[in-house]
């Protein structure tokens, strides 16, 4: 017998009902949702909750699983999809932690400009990561595999205030900036190294 969510009435349903719902949901809403009540909160937040978590971020980035399987195997899978899926299940990603400094990063990205240098950098860490995990485009025996992380960044990017030069301390009146907002040689090359993908 499946277990249950203890709580209002409302909550009486079997355990994995709960999660599955919730995986349509906006990761936002899930973590509102994991604030209303203990029981709530570690139905999303306990180990069980997992499966929420990695459906949220599959729904809109590519399974980074993958890319760390054919940076094993020199980008080279040749089984067939059940085989692939066994292998990818057997390797471990925190989901959460993830999804969560993605989010972060798209608030930021539009969000007021003035942040901490170490802020900034997290951003385009954040983003040069989505680069590294992205799908390849390739295809295989019951599979065609397509990128969701290329779609993200050219949504996370257009319109970014974070990464628009004019509002960059190094282009705009450095004088007018604190010590903390200012940029240092480390942000210089992440975003070098970022303009070199994104031809920004």
């Amino acid at each position: 017998m499946l277990p249950v969510i203890m709580g209002p009435p409302i909550l009486q349903l079997p355990l994995e009902t709960f999660q599955f719902a919730l995986c349509f949901a906006d990761p936002f809403d899930v973590s509102s949702t994991s604030q209303t009540c203990k029981a709530l909160r570690d139905a999303i937040y306990g180990p069980e909750g997992t499966f929420i978590w990695r459906s949220l971020f599959l729904q809109k980035w590519d399974d980074p699983r993958l890319r760390i399987h054919l940076n094993t195997t020199r980008g080279w899978h040749s089984g067939t999809k059940a085989e692939l899926d066994m292998v990818l299940n057997a390797i471990e990603f925190d989901w959460k932690a993830e999804l969560r400094k993605r989010l972060r990063a798209f608030k930021m990205l539009h969000g007021n400009p003035r942040v901490p240098c170490k802020d900034r950098k997290e951003v385009i860490k954040t983003l040069l990561s989505v680069i590294y995990t992205s799908t390849p485009a390739f295809t295989m025996p019951e599979l065609e595999i397509k990128s969701k992380n290329a779609i993200w960044l050219k949504e996370a990017i257009d319109s970014a205030r974070m990464l628009n030069n004019h509002s960059w301390p190094r282009f705009r009146h450095p004088e007018l900036y604190s010590s903390e907002e200012l940029p240092d040689l480390e942000e210089c090359e992440l975003r070098s190294e970022m303009h070199t993908y994104f031809s920004l």
